[in-house]
């Protein structure tokens, strides 16, 4: 899997959430119709899109065998942190640049293992 994949898991949860406080907002205001129907056609799209995209990005992080990169990896592309929040998080002297190697380092062996 590749950084660009386990950040589509995150983005598109965060278009989900977008689609779902549009159709919340539409609804209170009393929209009615087939607006309203083709936005929650939409969201109910993007929730099962997100949904997929999150399970594989699951599947692949819980199949980290090192504890440290596997909650690096939790944090960047489940949680949406930064690196630098991530380097925070960890404490202990850990940089954004030092969190962001792991993860490079991570998916360049995977790739050169394919």
């Amino acid at each position: 899997m590749t950084a660009k994949k386990l950040k589509n898991a995150w983005v598109l949860k965060l278009e989900a959430a977008r689609l779902k406080k549009q159709l919340d907002a539409a609804a209170s205001v009393g929209v009615q119709s087939a607006d309203l129907k083709k936005k929650q056609a939409k969201l109910e799209k993007a929730l099962a899109r997100a949904l997929s995209e999150e399970l594989r990005a699951i599947e692949f992080i819980d199949s980290i065998p090192d504890p440290l990169t596997r909650f690096i990896f939790s944090c960047r592309f489940l949680d949406g942190m930064s690196y630098g929040e991530i380097a925070r998080k960890l404490g202990g002297g850990n940089t954004s640049d030092g969190v962001r190697k792991i993860v490079d380092r991570h998916l360049d062996a995977k790739k050169s293992k394919r």
